[in-house]
C-alpha cells in the first residue's frame, strides 16, 4: 500500500503530506512523541551507549539508546537574514520567509521580495494574488529556472502507475551522483534549447535567468537557490511582478529599500526569503556536544568521489545517523541505515569506507 496513492493531487498540499505521515504512523504503530525536545546526548564509549536529555510535555525524561538518528532536515532553520544598515528609520513591516504567513493584511498596499530562488517566487505571488499595489523581487544573483514540466518529463521517465515504485526509485536513485547529474543535464538542457521564447522573456523583464543548470549541484551542493517555475515566472513576464536585478539592497530607507546602484525601491512590507543555514552536523552537534560534533563528517554536499557527504552511512561516531533529502530520497536510501543498524545488532557489522571522511 502506498502512502500517496492515487487519490492524492499529483502536488502535494502541506495538509496532504501531514494526513500521508499520520496514516503511515497509524498503519505501523509508531510511537511519536509529541511536543518532545533532545536538548542532550552523552555517549559511553564503555557501554556503547547514548544517554538522552530530553523534555516531554514539560517534563523531564532521560531514555539510553544505542543509536541516534538526525532526521531534522539539511537546514538549521537558523534564518540568514543580511543585516542592512538604517534599519531603524524604515516605517514599514520587514520579516524573514520563516515568519511569513501571507500578505492578505497588506492589500494596496507595496511589497518587496529579497531573494528569487523558490520561496521568493511563492512570496511574491501570494503578494499579488492577495492584491498589493506592488511586488516587486530583488534579485540577488542568476537563478536557474526550471519549469516544471521539464521535471516531470524526467521524473515520469519511471515514476508511472505501471511500473511499482521500488523499481523506480531504484531506477533514479541507484546511479552515483555524477552520473545521474549527466543524464538528468541531457534531458533538462534539450528541452530548454527548444523552449527559448520562455526564457528570452523572462530577460526581457529583467530577471537574470540561468537556463542551463546543474540540477544535482541544486539539490546536492547548494541545497536550492533555483526555482521551479509553477507559474510565476510568466507573470514576471507580463510585468505583474517588477523585479530589480544585478544590484543587492544597501540599506533601508523610510519607504523602502536603497539598492547598492542608487535605485530607491518603495515599500511597505519587505519579505527577506535569504535562506537558513545549511548543515545538520551543526544540529547534532548542539545535542551531542563538541567533541563528537568534531568527528561527524559534514551533512549533504558532494565529496570528492562524487557522492553525498554523511548521509545514509557511517558518520564519523558510532550510534550517530544522518537521513535527509525529499520523499522520495528518504524512501529509498534509508533502508541502508536500516541494514547497517540490523548488521551490527546482528554482530556482524559491515565495513566502513571511510575514504570520504573528514580525517
Amino acid at each position: 500500500k502506498h502512502t500517496y496513492d492515487s487519490s492524492y493531487p499529483e502536488f502535494l498540499t502541506k495538509e496532504d503530506v501531514a494526513k500521508g505521515h499520520q496514516d503511515y504512523v497509524k498503519r505501523f504503530a509508531i510511537n511519536v512523541w509529541q511536543s518532545t525536545e533532545l536538548v542532550s546526548s552523552s555517549w559511553s564509549t564503555e557501554k556503547g551507549l547514548w544517554t538522552c536529555k530530553l523534555t516531554r510535555a514539560g517534563e523531564d525524561v532521560t531514555l539510553t539508546s544505542v543509536h541516534l538518528i538526525f532526521a531534522c532536515g539539511s537546514a538549521e532553520r537558523s534564518p540568514v537574514m543580511p543585516l542592512l544598515s538604517n534599519r531603524e528609520q524604515f516605517r514599514g513591516t520587514v520579516l524573514h520567509s520563516s515568519d511569513y504567513h501571507n500578505s492578505t493584511a497588506w492589500k494596496g498596499r507595496r511589497g518587496i521580495v529579497v531573494g528569487s530562488a523558490n520561496t521568493g517566487h511563492d512570496v511574491a505571488d501570494d503578494k499579488l494574488n492577495a492584491g498589493l499595489a506592488s511586488v516587486t523581487m530583488i534579485q540577488r544573483s542568476r537563478t536557474y529556472v526550471l519549469p516544471v514540466e521539464y521535471y516531470l518529463m524526467v521524473v515520469k521517465a519511471s515514476h508511472i502507475a505501471n511500473i511499482p515504485t521500488e523499481k523506480a526509485d531504484c531506477e533514479n536513485l541507484s546511479l552515483p551522483v555524477s552520473i545521474r547529474r549527466q543524464i538528468a543535464m541531457n534531458y533538462l538542457h534539450n528541452m530548454a534549447r527548444n523552449d527559448s521564447e520562455r526564457f528570452d522573456a523572462l530577460e526581457r523583464a529583467g530577471f537574470n535567468v540561468e537556463r542551463y543548470g546543474d540540477m544535482a549541484s541544486v539539490l546536492f551542493e547548494r541545497l536550492g537557490g533555483h526555482y521551479m517555475d509553477v507559474s510565476t515566472s510568466a507573470k514576471i513576464s507580463k510585468g505583474l511582478i517588477k523585479v530589480k536585478s544585478g544590484s543587492p539592497p544597501n540599506s533601508y530607507m523610510p519607504d523602502g529599500l536603497l539598492l547598492e546602484d542608487g535605485t530607491e525601491v518603495k515599500a511597505d512590507v519587505i519579505v527577506f526569503t535569504t535562506g537558513f543555514e545549511q548543515n545538520m552536523r551543526s544540529i547534532a552537534g548542539r545535542i551531542v556536544g563538541p567533541e563528537v560534533e568534531n568527528q561527524l563528517e559534514d551533512f549533504w554536499g558532494v565529496n570528492e568521489e562524487g557522492e553525498l557527504k554523511g548521509a545514509f552511512k557511517y558518520t564519523g561516531h558510532p550510534g550517530v545517523w544522518f537521513t535527509g533529502g525529499d520523499i522520495a530520497f528518504a524512501r529509498y536510501y534509508n533502508r541502508f541505515i536500516a541494514l547497517q543498524i540490523k548488521s551490527q545488532l546482528m554482530g556482524a557489522p559491515l565495513e566502513v569506507h571511510k575514504e570520504s571522511m573528514n580525517e
